[in-house]
């Protein structure tokens, strides 16, 4: 008597499923992945060489000038303060309105109180608005009758 296959084995393509499986992979993620380095590293690193330029933000000019930029924020009385000031309101703000928030979210939404049906669900309200934010622009893009995507078509003369 044969010993059954693994689970595994049963799942696997005939021609090499590995290799299928990672391109699929890279092609399902590649959206996110240009998206990532176009709106995050590329705008990260251009800031970060900026930063380390004298460009001012008006004029086509700059040169490098290293970690001066730095040097001169560190020894800066006035950058100091406010950096502390930041500091400080930061630390403060942030772990108090995540405790706050946690708090109230578990107190209002467990407690047999009257409206709580009302509480969770404006409480589940940011999860769901940006989707039908969304929904709702990719339907006026799109609309047969009068989407903005067939009113640019139509300069072109495509109908």
């Amino acid at each position: 008597m044969q010993a059954p296959e693994p689970a595994a084995a049963a799942f696997r393509h005939p021609r090499g499923g590995k290799r299928y499986r990672a391109r699929t992979f890279y092609g399902f993620i590649s959206p996110w992945l240009l998206g990532f380095m176009l709106l995050t590293l590329f705008p990260l690193g251009y800031a970060l060489w900026l930063s380390l330029t004298n460009y001012d933000g008006l004029t086509g000019r700059y040169h490098y000038v290293g970690a001066r930029n730095y040097t001169d924020i560190l020894n800066d009385r006035d950058a100091l303060h406010a950096l502390t000031r930041t500091g400080i309101y930061t630390g403060i703000t942030v772990p108090t309105g995540i405790v706050l928030g946690l708090g109230a979210g578990k107190y209002w939404s467990t407690r047999p109180i009257r409206g709580r049906p009302a509480f969770r669900a404006f409480l589940y309200l940011p999860a769901v608005v940006p989707i039908v934010g969304s929904a709702l622009c990719f339907k006026l893009l799109f609309n047969s009758d009068f989407g903005m995507l067939n009113n640019i078509l139509g300069w072109f003369g495509i109908s």
